[in-house]
């Protein structure tokens, strides 16, 4: 179908590697990925400005940075169901808010058309004290009973948050129709994770889910035993007194 834009924000401080790789996957896959630099800039403030600079009859699918699909037809699915009037996303949940049981089309992976935007009143992707960032188009979407499609979380390499009350999402989340949104790229610790999948979609080779899984645990050993240190070294006088005694004990 014409007329929609596969968009993708990021700032200088990502891992070159991790754009050229993106872009080529894509390009792979016969789909035209815009980045688009924007240092400093919110990522909610950019959604709402590529929203309102599309054309009335644009499909914008946002993509964020670290997420990549295995194949061109989930892409097309979500384009054609934006065009028709819905919103299509990956299913995320706010575990650091209040709700954190709504689940919303996420903007890892987010479908919609400038005319459905506008239907609801041109609502804001930018977060506040309620919602994440993109969370309230889904809550505006539900008021104006605006077909939504949450793409739901199938298996993550390391599972690490809630997803309301079924099941877990976490690094390298795989989602239905083949998406994968790799999560917290910019501490840089797992971007081996989405070059691996970018270099399997490339070579067309299929995902080793086992061979992913076990690199992803070794990395998130050595991150934990990272972060141990990280906190041992801050601890003021008194908490080095009681790790003595503790291991003086044991």
């Amino acid at each position: 179908m014409k007329n929609f834009k596969l968009i993708s924000m990021y700032w200088k401080n990502v891992d070159p590697e991790i754009v050229e790789i993106q872009k080529k996957a894509f390009r792979f896959l016969g789909l035209k990925l815009e980045q688009i630099e924007r240092t400093g800039q919110k990522h909610g403030e950019f959604l709402n400005e590529q929203l309102k600079s599309a054309g009335l009859n644009d499909v914008l699918i946002f993509v964020d940075i670290d997420c990549v699909v295995m194949n061109a037809e989930v892409v097309y699915k979500a384009a054609d169901f934006a065009k028709k009037g819905g919103i299509w996303g990956c299913s995320q949940v706010a575990n650091h808010l209040e709700d954190s049981l709504h689940a919303y089309a996420g903007p890892m992976f987010h479908a919609i058309s400038k005319k459905t935007w506008l239907k609801m009143g041109s609502p804001s992707y930018s977060a506040d004290k309620y919602n994440d960032i993109g969370q309230n188009i889904t809550r505006q979407a539900q008021l104006k009973n605006i077909k939504i499609y949450l793409a739901r979380p199938l298996y993550s390499l390391i599972p690490k948050w809630p997803h309301g009350r079924d099941y877990l999402f976490g690094i390298g989340t795989f989602y239905e129709y083949g998406v994968f949104h790799l999560f917290e790229s910019r501490k840089g610790a797992y971007n081996g994770l989405f070059m691996m999948v970018c270099d399997s979609i490339i070579s067309r080779n299929n995902i080793d889910y086992l061979k992913l899984t076990n690199i992803a645990r070794k990395i998130e050993m050595k991150v934990t035993a990272f972060d141990f240190c990280k906190n041992i070294l801050k601890l003021p006088f008194r908490g080095w007194k009681g790790l003595y005694r503790c291991i003086k004990i044991s």
